[in-house]
């Protein structure tokens, strides 16, 4: 018997498996001899490693040209068939046999595109090394870990770098492209990534994103921030660095022995470092407002004549010497009375005291004489105050030192009389005492003497109540106790008590001295107030009198017109009246509410004082109650026969008649 093999390999080797199927081995003939199948007749059977033997799959076997990207592993290596590079990672643009979308952005190892050529000098890589993930090797213009980012532009500033060329030979123009972490200088050494670099005038560190062509540039910090190649210490590009030169924004001025100088324009032309002491008494002009800073070491302000040339009006007068500009400064010594200001201090040449007032002894300019007795002496002049009695004429009027108010008396000692107030013409051993002053005007040692002119007549006052007794003194000023101008005070021991004062109610003192009292009213004259707290007015200051009560008295009368009701009093059982006034009444107790109480007299508290409540009883109730748990027991009551009950409290029972007491009634119905 023969076997077919096609039928046999094409049930277990379809055409589209990439998948090694175990070789069957068939019988050729009716020989005892075994040999393996080519399903697909490509020369390769599954031993062999033909991945695909069916029918279809003539084109896939080991070594076979394999057409990559189709998702078919046509040489049966078992890779995938979207990594050519053998990478890893599928191509971009495809999805692999995964369901993974591709991102290797160069898979092609047989093929080296423009865009990942190396660039001069830098060493090419292969498909292989191009992946995400992958390490980048900055400026070799191969993106090795397809970013899309610019390989020139480490610091992602926006700018490539201006040391590495493109493959295509192009520079950028970023001056300074590390990345931080990175931190290499221009040079490619490793720095300590602090920024500026140099210069004496470091200011803050700079990232390396922050220098590039349109960065804005700091002058002075050592670092070319905006790429442009200058001299970061020389911003007028004038070839002078700052420091070194008085001018840095103008190119123009620089040190220069040459140009000639420009007086007090604020522009130092010449770099000298004097742009406003031309006299070169170390002194500015006095009023420079120029820009150039000039050294406050050497150079001080204020000088009120710095040209030579310029004479003006510093010719001297009095005889005096002349002078010349350099001697005309703050630092030096003022010559007085020639009219010039050789200090510049700005002060008056004639008033040396500098009190406002021109010397008596010198012309000045007008050829006019001031009226400074002393211009040596600031506080001797005609608006000084006089210092009496020391010999000086301190206003320069001229008087007598030791009669300062002009009244022909001087102070005591002073051989001139004995005025007690020399500043005074009407304070004197010849003046009047008067209560206008107050002062001692005729200076007999008393100030505002008793009975003196315009006295007021002025009351004892003991307590200070600003109401006095009848005693008086005419005086011109309240002195000791004399200081009421009224004499109505009815208790001068007392400042409470005086007319006009709130009177207290019922404290027994007449405040406000009308002659009465305001009392408390207690009707029923039983020492208890009610909480009311009314009022009556006595006709003396004890409150004692009938009626009347004390704020001392408690106000804790429930009923005032009944003396027999107050706090502590007896209470009387069931008259329904609270004679102790604790807001209730001791009532009879009448259990089953008839209106008769039992002879035991038993009490109980009410809520309120009307024994009218249930199981209250009044003392005006009988006590002949015989049952009082029964409402239907007491005297008067229908008595029911024969119920053994004795309703009407009469001591017995209506009964029936059983005469022959054999526990049977006749039918008359007899009772006994």
């Amino acid at each position: 018997m023969r076997l077919h093999s096609f039928s046999f390999l094409s049930r277990f080797a379809p055409a589209t498996t990439t998948a090694l199927v175990a070789a069957p081995l068939v019988l050729a003939g009716c020989s005892a001899k075994w040999s393996a199948v080519d399903g697909d007749g490509d020369g390769v059977t599954l031993a062999q490693g033909d991945c695909d033997d069916g029918k279809d799959g003539a084109d896939i076997f080991p070594d076979a040209p394999e057409t990559w990207y189709d998702g078919v592993d046509s040489d049966c290596s078992g890779g995938s068939d979207f990594d050519k590079d053998g990478d890893g990672v599928a191509a971009a643009g495809y999805t692999d046999e995964d369901g993974v979308e591709g991102t290797d952005c160069w898979d092609d190892p047989d093929h080296v595109p423009t865009d990942f050529t190396a660039s001069t000098g830098m060493t090419q890589l292969a498909a292989a090394d191009v992946y995400p993930d992958a390490e980048d090797a900055w400026y070799d213009d191969i993106d090795a870990n397809c970013d899309g980012a610019s390989d020139f532009d480490q610091d992602e500033d926006g700018y490539d770098s201006a040391l590495w060329p493109t493959s295509d030979g192009v520079y950028g123009d970023d001056c300074y492209d590390v990345a931080d972490e990175d931190c290499v200088t221009y040079d490619g050494t490793e720095s300590d990534c602090s920024y500026p670099v140099s210069g004496p005038f470091q200011g803050d560190p700079l990232d390396a994103a922050d220098i590039h062509p349109t960065a804005d540039d700091e002058w002075y910090d050592g670092t070319d921030q905006d790429c442009a190649g200058n001299n970061d210490f020389d911003q007028d590009g004038d070839g002078f660095e700052s420091y070194a030169e008085c001018d840095d924004l103008d190119p123009l001025v620089y040190p220069n022995p040459d140009v000639p100088e420009v007086w007090y324009n604020g522009i130092d032309e010449n770099c000298d470092g004097n742009d406003a002491d031309q006299d070169l008494d170390g002194y500015l002009e006095s009023g420079y407002a120029g820009g150039y800073e000039h050294d406050t070491a050497y150079y001080k302000e204020g000088d009120c004549w710095d040209d030579p040339a310029d004479v003006g009006d510093w010719t001297p007068i009095n005889g005096f010497a002349r002078v010349t500009s350099e001697v005309v400064n703050p630092g030096v010594d003022e010559t007085w009375y020639d009219g010039l200001d050789e200090d510049c201090a700005g002060d008056d040449d004639f008033d040396q005291d500098a009190d406002g007032y021109e010397t008596d002894s010198w012309r000045n300019q007008d050829g006019l004489y001031g009226d400074d007795c002393d211009d040596e002496a600031g506080d001797t002049n005609p608006g000084a105050v006089d210092a009496w009695y020391d010999g000086i004429d301190a206003d320069c009027a001229g008087n007598n030192d030791y009669d300062s108010d002009g009244d022909g008396y001087g102070l005591d000692g002073s051989g001139l009389g004995d005025d007690c107030d020399d500043t005074d013409r009407l304070v004197s051993p010849a003046g009047t005492e008067t209560c206008a002053t107050a002062y001692d005007d005729d200076c007999d040692g008393d100030t505002n003497d008793l009975n003196a002119v315009s006295c007021t007549v002025r009351y004892y006052d003991g307590d200070a109540d600003t109401y006095g007794t009848t005693s008086s003194e005419c005086r011109c000023s309240a002195a000791g106790d004399y200081d009421a101008t009224v004499s109505t005070d009815c208790d001068d021991a007392s400042s409470t008590d005086h007319p006009g004062a709130t009177e207290t109610v019922g404290n027994q003192d007449d405040e406000n001295c009308d002659g009465g009292e305001l009392c408390y009213d207690d009707d029923d004259n039983d020492g208890y107030l009610d909480a009311t707290a009314d009022t009556r007015t006595s006709t003396d200051t004890d409150c004692l009198d009938a009626n009347e009560g004390t704020n001392t008295d408690p106000t804790t009368d429930c009923d005032d017109a009944d003396s027999g009701d107050h706090p502590g009093a007896t209470e009387t059982v069931g008259n329904a009246d609270d004679e102790d006034c604790d807001g209730g009444e001791i009532c009879y107790d009448d259990d089953d509410n008839d209106g008769y109480l039992d002879t035991t007299a038993d009490t109980r508290t009410s809520t309120d004082t009307d024994c009218s409540d249930s199981n209250e009883g009044l003392n005006t109730d009988p006590t002949t109650d015989c049952d009082d748990t029964d409402s239907g027991d007491h005297p008067g009551a229908s008595e029911t026969t024969g119920n053994r009950d004795d309703e009407d409290c009469d001591g017995g029972e209506f009964c029936y008649n059983d005469d022959e007491d054999d526990g049977w009634l006749d039918t008359t119905g007899d009772t006994r």
